[in-house]
């Protein structure tokens, strides 16, 4: 069985993907190649570690930011290709490909083909939890593409901003996340001290049974896949819709994303 973990940073990815590896699952972690990519720059730093690669890129109002989370977008691009290129080529059954938080920026060609050679799974981020993630987030920063989810206003201090985009990068990742799984996994059943690795990999492999290919993902002759080859559904409803503030933001994520993708956009109040 071949997988990908997707979820935020801190939700558990690579603390699963290393348990699946010692099950017998071949494990690439696309923080840690990344990193060997950046290994340079950072060694010029005294930089080690993802905790340094979160200095390094810096948060999103830091005049560094904008060139290096697109030198990391760019890496990862590269991450990603150079796993597929080794998959077509192995014989290995049990892979477990731990991607980053923002594996959902690196568009829909790559999107694609990881659909292809693996199911996708979902660790999800519930709302009850959100305040606990931005802590651990503030503590000790990651590297976080923030898309058109930070909007620092005129007046307002970088820490007040943080929290209040959280949230809204939270939502749309968690949205995203959603659509490209084939499986979700509970937040809190993964931190259940009864539930083991050989508990997920049963779980997947009778969910992967019976999991349907979603509409992005269908056969290229699919009418909207031949009309529409790099599409991205975007779907924002509830809070995120809930006052002209939140719908002003929902319009620039839409905008960035129209300038990378074909883009439909699924709303509800």
């Amino acid at each position: 069985m071949r997988i990908s973990l997707l979820g935020m940073s801190n939700v558990g990815k690579s603390f699963w993907a290393k348990k699946l590896e010692a099950e017998g699952f071949q494990r690439y972690c696309c923080d840690d190649l990344i990193e060997e990519k950046l290994a340079g720059q950072l060694r010029k730093l005294g930089y080690s570690g993802i905790a340094d690669v979160g200095k390094w890129m810096g948060q999103p109002y830091d005049p560094q930011y904008e060139e290096t989370s697109r030198t990391s977008l760019e890496y990862e691009k590269e991450v990603m290709e150079e796993i597929f290129a080794i998959l077509d080529k192995s014989d290995s059954r049990d892979v477990v490909i731990d991607t980053t938080g923002s594996v959902i920026y690196t568009g829909g060609h790559i999107l694609r083909e990881l659909a292809k050679r693996t199911h996708i799974v979902h660790f999800e981020t519930p709302d009850s939890v959100l305040k606990e993630m931005l802590a651990l987030y503030i503590q000790e920063p990651k590297p976080v593409i923030w898309g058109g989810s930070f909007d620092k206003k005129p007046g307002e201090g970088n820490l007040e901003a943080l929290h209040r985009c959280y949230p809204e990068l939270l939502a749309f990742r968690t949205g995203q996340y959603g659509r490209l799984a084939q499986t979700t996994m509970d937040y809190f059943l993964l931190r259940s001290h009864r539930f083991t690795a050989k508990d997920l990999i049963r779980s997947l492999r009778r969910q992967r049974r019976t999991a349907k290919t979603k509409l992005l993902y269908q056969p290229k002759d699919s009418a909207i896949i031949r009309l529409m080859p790099d599409l991205v559904i975007m779907k924002f409803g509830g809070t995120s819709v809930g006052s002209a503030e939140r719908i002003h933001t929902a319009a620039k994520i839409i905008a960035e994303a129209k300038t990378k993708h074909n883009v439909v956009v699924v709303t509800s109040a």
